[in-house]
């Protein structure tokens, strides 16, 4: 949402809904974590696995090492910073969907569609094209 104009010419916004996954996360918290800030909206911020959930078996401790620590990172900074994992669960459920409709090698852009049904909402950035070619 736009906020201001700024001197610059710059537009201020504010970001109404935040998600946030496992893979940039760590050093947005690690940023936060030194200075002793917290995150501004942890109601409008939401936390979900979406790169390192392993496509065939999801049982954890994940069988990768590196997918394993990055979750536990995410659930350990959710955890301190107040951030909700709903959509976690909510993910698996999209994920399983996925793989019943559209095969085990489901296209990201199928999986994202079904996220955004169940969310009712357009996860597309303003001015970002319904199709890519």
């Amino acid at each position: 949402h736009a906020v201001r104009q700024l001197p610059t010419g710059q537009t201020q916004v504010f970001v109404g809904l935040h998600l946030v996954h496992e893979v940039t996360s760590p050093q947005a918290f690690e940023t936060l974590r030194p200075q002793g800030w917290k995150v501004a909206f942890p109601d409008r911020t939401f936390a979900t696995v979406d790169h390192i959930v392993p496509t065939r078996e999801r049982k954890r401790p994940f069988l990768d090492l590196m997918a394993e620590d990055m979750m536990a990172a995410l659930e350990r900074n959710c955890r301190e910073f107040g951030v909700p994992l709903e959509l976690a669960g909510l993910t698996e459920q999209i994920f399983i969907r996925g793989k019943q409709a559209f095969g085990g090698h489901a296209q990201s852009t199928s999986i994202v569609r079904l996220l955004e049904d169940a969310l009712g909402t357009d996860l597309r950035a303003p001015g970002f094209p319904a199709k890519l070619v």
